[in-house]
């Protein structure tokens, strides 16, 4: 009886990949429209405490009024960041970056436009300055939440470019 009838798995190791193998060779791709609402509670409650240290930051000058903008700006655009980042975290590794950080800013976009609509007390949309500048705004909290997700990517190989093969001469 030789080695192949005795051992006969050990010989088809080869065949069969390990479990892990098969594990760490799928995609981790999920669909970006439920992953990002999987992360926009997160991103309003990382919002609504970077609005909060704001409003404590404005109220302690002598003048809130002339605080109150540019810190609220401010807060909107670095919860877009954070909202990228999270929502690209949540998209998984193989999702394009600008598309999770597109709809993550929609949804924020979409969210601030409802709460200016029912706590304003304007039939304006929000647009509680130029329309410009008012539009300028909102595409830049876009823009800022598809930045955050390009800066959230975890890239594959980042010492890939360190290990080139020397040219030929």
């Amino acid at each position: 009886m030789n080695t192949i009838q005795k051992h006969p798995a050990k010989n088809n190791r080869s065949l069969i990949p390990h479990p892990t193998a098969r594990a760490t060779k799928e995609k981790t791709e999920r669909p970006i429209f439920p992953a990002a609402l999987r992360a926009f509670p997160i991103v309003l409650a990382v919002g609504a405490i970077l609005l909060g240290i704001c409003t404590a930051i404005a109220y302690a000058t002598p003048d809130p009024d002339a605080y109150a903008p540019p810190l609220s700006v401010g807060a909107a655009a670095l919860t877009a960041f954070i909202g990228g980042i999270l929502t690209v975290r949540q998209c998984g590794k193989d999702t394009s970056a600008f598309f999770c950080g597109l709809i993550g800013g929609i949804l924020l976009l979409l969210c601030q436009l409802l709460l200016s609509l029912c706590f304003s007390g304007s039939r304006e949309w929000g647009l509680h300055s130029s329309v410009p500048v008012a539009i300028l705004l909102r595409v830049g909290l876009i823009l800022t939440e598809v930045l955050g997700a390009l800066a959230g990517k975890t890239r594959k190989d980042s010492n890939r470019a360190h290990h080139r093969p020397p040219m030929a001469d």
